[in-house]
């Protein structure tokens, strides 16, 4: 999952891939819109369908996706808060298939599926004095600004208590 954070750029969370939707998915904390990448070894030059489910099974087909080099990129601009979303990419180069499931929560750090004091404390211990972000802390900079700061974690704390059924 690619965000770009001010004055940053663009860093990425790693998503699991083929978990299930009701499974153990990577939860994307930084809030929207969101956007996913799928990076493959060999150049894609052909995409069959993307289809996204919801967690009640409910399936839609996707267009919007863009092909560079190796990469799928699938941007989710009207997927909210609070939501799993399983994505299935199918005929990759005629052939291959891949999935993935996300969940997407602003704020839960830990992969929790909740937002919780958990969270809050995991942001207290790497912020500071505005904490610049990079590729290691990038899903704890919720709001994007590039640091990670006290604005972050009274985000955090505003929205205990939420959560991905």
């Amino acid at each position: 999952s690619r965000k770009t954070h001010k004055n940053v750029g663009d860093l990425d969370v790693d998503i699991l891939l083929n978990e299930a939707i009701g499974g153990a998915i990577t939860i994307e904390p930084r809030g929207g819109p969101h956007k996913l990448l799928f990076e493959f070894n060999v150049p894609v030059t052909s995409v069959g369908t993307i289809t996204l489910t919801d967690k009640d099974g409910v399936s839609t087909v996707r267009g919007g996706h863009r092909v560079t080099g190796n990469t799928i990129e699938l941007p989710l601009d009207d997927v909210g808060d609070s939501l799993r979303v399983g994505i299935a990419i199918a005929g990759i180069n005629g052939t291959y298939t891949t999935n993935a499931a996300v969940g997407f929560l602003q704020g839960d750090i830990n992969d929790s599926k909740r937002v919780s004091a958990a969270d809050v404390i995991a942001l207290k211990r790497r912020s500071g004095a505005n904490t610049p972000v990079d590729a290691s802390n990038a899903r704890f900079d919720i709001n994007l600004d590039g640091t990670i700061s006290s604005v972050d974690i009274s985000y955090v704390k505003n929205r205990s208590g939420r959560m991905i059924p």
